[in-house]
């Protein structure tokens, strides 16, 4: 048993015993009317997918017990606020982050995932005065460095759930990225919400009607389909936590060994290939492409992976829902609130201290960028710009795709799209580019450009290290003087970097710096020393 479960059954016992005022005949009706309403949305989907046709829906989602019991345990306290404040409510924030497959490529971006699984899980939340938030935090060609270090600042640090979505640029079972799937894992367990990890592989299979002019044989329903059925009519925390267990061990293998050291998380994995066996058949028809391209989901690819998710946070919801029932016949809502509180609060302490990879990236980096959506502003590094004050122009923003095929941005616009890969640029014409920047830790700091158009940048413009760029650090800048400053070098030190030169298109497209920077509050500045333009899209420092 998990030491999560364990924490619930104390908590209800302690509740049981202590014989607490019972909450009254309103807040139990209105539990009632939410599992009423959560059974109906269930039902539909059950209805729309008909998975008891098509069992194969249920093998999308796989977590240990503690990850159900911990995402229950959010949704027990998210229920009990909405109670206590009918009028004000509180919110479940959702961030959606990835690439184009989340992002909403190809379909109009009211038909995401991320968009249609908020609408869905609405319905049943806000029965108790919880509004759904879902934010899409994703870019298109978006490499997994430095995005997936960066995610306080793409997700934003009041998010309840964080999903990732980058299987098609960093495989979880290539050893190279576990470094990386940690530091995802360990930045959102720093959230102030105590916010639950869900990693979603990136394959939507589709297929164009013309596939299904001979369709294979609707496959029968087998002995595993039969289980799949029963658990999830019977118990379905054993559906995702044993019958899927498999699945982590599949794609999801290289994250497996993480399970243990980070329960905190309540780490989440979805698999949206399962359904590719019943092509041409049922709910998954033989126009299943339409208006996609092969990588991308479809609009129905995209209602599917909405669904799943939205299926089975509903199920643990629905389960969150039946503990409050028996829990509030023996205590009061703000009661039992206070220990589910206290309890969030308590599993955090057994996150480990340390990661198991070593990284460059230390879990107080703090990383500013151009690029949107990010959904912490103040980490924007257009915001650490100083005014040039030697008569020359400064860096310029551009969107990147703007430079290369303003028809990308104007069909962007057009299709309701929320990533835009904002860049600074710059070339020895326009001056030097001057950051303010406070440095709080000892590590590595990180200069990084856009990852180009699959690789290549526009005309006239240069990786940034392939043609000395200089950048120095003037120290301990007094805030008074930070709108009046002039860079001089002979008042700066200059500090050196590691080139990385790139091996491919998703490969990361930043600097490494050699030494650290001091502690203490500075002026970073970037010196172009070429007519060829660099650009700059973000920003990490300790």
């Amino acid at each position: 048993m998990f030491r999560f479960v364990k924490l619930l059954s104390l908590c209800v016992f302690a509740t049981t015993g202590a014989q607490a005022e019972a909450a009254d005949d309103e807040v139990l009706k209105l539990l009632e009317t939410g599992l009423s309403k959560t059974d109906e949305v269930i039902s539909r989907l059950m209805h729309k997918w008909q998975i008891t046709e098509f069992p194969n829906f249920l093998k999308s989602a796989a977590m240990p017990k503690s990850s159900w019991e911990t995402l229950k345990v959010k949704f027990q306290s998210k229920i009990l606020d909405g109670l206590q404040r009918p009028e004000g409510g509180t919110k479940f924030i959702m961030t959606f982050t990835g690439s184009s497959v989340t992002a909403g490529h190809d379909s109009y971006f009211n038909q995401s995932f991320s968009e249609l699984t908020g609408h869905v899980m609405n319905e049943a939340l806000s029965v108790f005065h919880i509004e759904t938030v879902s934010r899409n935090a994703a870019l298109g060609n978006n490499p997994c460095l430095p995005y997936d270090v960066c995610v306080k600042s793409f997700a934003g640090k009041d998010s309840d759930l964080v999903h990732w979505e980058q299987s098609f640029n960093c495989d979880a079972r290539d050893a190279r990225f576990k470094f990386v799937y940690e530091q995802f894992i360990r930045q959102v367990l720093s959230f102030q919400n105590n916010a639950v990890v869900v990693f979603s592989n990136s394959a939507t299979p589709n297929w164009d009607k013309d596939k299904c002019k001979s369709p294979k044989p609707k496959p029968a329903i087998s002995d595993e389909d039969k289980q799949l059925l029963e658990k999830l009519k019977s118990d379905p925390i054993k559906l995702v936590s044993e019958l899927n267990k498999k699945e982590i061990t599949n794609i999801w293998s290289g994250i497996a060994g993480m399970l243990d050291k980070y329960q905190a998380a309540g780490l989440q994995f979805f698999d949206h290939e399962h359904y590719d066996k019943y092509k041409c058949h049922g709910p998954y028809v033989p126009g299943w492409q339409c208006c996609s391209a092969s990588w991308h989901p479809s609009i129905l690819g995209h209602q599917l992976r909405a669904d799943h998710h939205a299926f089975f946070w509903l199920l643990i919801f629905r389960d969150a829902i039946q503990f409050l029932q028996t829990s509030l016949q023996s205590s009061t809502v703000e009661a039992l609130s206070k220990r589910m509180k206290k309890h969030l609060k308590a599993e955090m302490k057994y996150a480990i201290a340390e990661p198991i990879h070593e990284s460059k990236f230390s879990d107080s980096i703090k990383c500013f960028t151009t690029f949107q959506p990010h959904y912490d502003e103040s980490m924007s590094l257009d915001k650490l710009m100083l005014p040039n004050n030697d008569n020359t122009p400064g860096f310029s923003m551009d969107i990147f795709e703007s430079l290369t095929d303003p028809q990308v941005v104007k069909k962007a616009r057009r299709m309701g799209y929320k990533d835009f890969k904002h860049m600074l640029h710059g070339n020895k014409d326009s001056g030097v580019l001057s950051l303010k920047i406070t440095v709080s830790s000892q590590g590595n700091a990180f200069l990084c450009q856009p990852p180009g158009n699959w690789g290549k940048l526009p005309k006239g413009f240069t990786n940034l290290w392939e043609c000395d760029t200089e950048v120095y650090l003037t120290p301990n800048v007094p805030d008074s003087e930070l709108q009046t400053f002039v860079f001089q070098k002979e008042q700066a030190r200059r500090v050196s970097y590691t080139q990385k030169a790139p091996k491919d298109s998703q490969s990361w497209l930043c600097v490494d710096f050699d030494s650290p920077f001091p502690l203490g509050s500075h002026v970073l500045t970037v010196v172009p020393t070429t007519v060829q333009k660099i650009t700059i899209a973000y920003l990490l420092i300790p």
